[in-house]
């Protein structure tokens, strides 16, 4: 199925056919499209760890999920946590956001059981996966910004960020304490 209309609303249609025994295939629908894999009532989400939002700072591309009835309306619902961080007085030339997590994974693919009512994304131990970059057009003057970011949920023990210019040099930088995400 393919978005038909009403992109950037909180309305869509979508158009596509399904057509005889194909009907049973149809179980959930996710966004943004990536690479998830659904396996009878497992879901497998991928949390990338590169985001590109381009000029728009409030697009967060969070997960999200609806459950699929023949001929119903469906809501979606979002799997993961939402991160914001709002910064005062950002300089020109500011182009990326780095996040990483003292002791959890918030990358990579993460299993959600769709039996269970509520279809979420759970942090997992620390293996590697724990830093996610999102990047965004430079900022062409000074300016306060805000970015969000898509995080499974969990309590934290710790995270560190980092806001970066074009040239990859540190423009801001701080930790935090044990953080909860809900």
């Amino acid at each position: 199925f393919k978005l038909n209309s009403g992109a950037g609303t909180t309305s869509a249609t979508f158009r596509g056919i399904v057509v005889g025994e194909d009907m049973e295939l149809c179980k959930c629908a996710i966004y943004p499209a990536g690479a998830h894999k659904l396996n009878g009532n497992s879901l497998s989400v991928n949390m990338p760890d590169v985001y590109n939002i381009g000029s728009n700072l409030s697009n967060t591309n969070s997960p999200m999920i609806a459950m699929l009835g023949y001929g119903e309306t469906i809501s979606f619902g979002h799997m993961a946590g939402l991160m914001t961080f709002s910064f005062k007085n950002v300089p020109a030339g500011v182009c990326s956001f780095v996040l990483t997590a003292a002791d959890k994974d918030i990358t990579g693919y993460f299993n959600v059981d769709l039996e269970g009512g509520l279809a979420t994304i759970e942090a997992a131990p620390l293996t590697s996966k724990n830093t996610v970059t999102v990047n965004f057009a430079p900022l062409d003057q000074r300016q306060d910004i805000t970015i969000s970011v898509p995080m499974p949920i969990g309590t934290y023990n710790g995270m560190s960020y980092q806001l970066l210019d074009e040239t990859g040099n540190v423009v801001t930088e701080s930790s935090t304490k044990a953080t909860n995400v809900v």
